[in-house]
């Protein structure tokens, strides 16, 4: 090897050396960055995670909120009938199913309300509102089913009347 070459080896490797010395080097406070950017990456994944989750919780709760409209639109109907059967029965109706329908249609505007509740719940709170909700359009429904008996009972040949 000539001294030309062994020159130009000896500071092609101080320079490489000396530059990869400068690189290993960080800045005061860069030992904390690797950790950082481990935690971002982490906290990266729990919000897609926490987002996912809270994306099916709100597709679970929309879907119950489906089915209570359902129901309560059903109940909501039946008495829209039962005050029409009321009222072509006239005279033939016993006293108390005019206090039955007013109990009927309060519970029906504290179901709304409760529909309503369900609807903007946050979390999980919304299955506790849905059971308070079924709960009641099962009685709702009950009630009303009730007080069909009785109109047919006191008016069997009410025109549009199920048998």
């Amino acid at each position: 090897m000539t001294l030309r070459n062994a020159l130009i080896l000896t500071i092609g490797s101080s320079a490489l050396l000396i530059g990869c010395g400068e690189r290993n080097e960080q800045p005061s406070g860069a030992d904390s960055a690797p950790a950082d950017t481990a935690a971002q990456g982490e906290s990266a994944s729990q919000q897609a995670a926490d987002a996912a989750t809270s994306s099916t919780a709100n597709a679970q709760r929309d879907a119950a909120v489906q089915a209570m409209t359902s129901q309560l639109n059903d109940a909501t109907t039946a008495m829209e009938n039962l005050k029409t059967w009321i009222s072509r029965a006239g005279d033939n109706v016993p006293t108390d199913i005019t206090e039955v329908r007013t109990q009927i249609e309060s519970q029906l505007a504290n179901a709304r309300e409760k529909l309503n509740e369900m609807k903007t719940a946050s979390g999980d709170a919304w299955q506790d509102v849905q059971k308070d909700l079924s709960m009641a359009l099962d009685s709702i429904q009950n009630s009303i089913s009730d007080a069909i008996e009785k109109v047919k009972a006191a008016a069997p040949s009410i025109p549009g009347m199920p048998k």
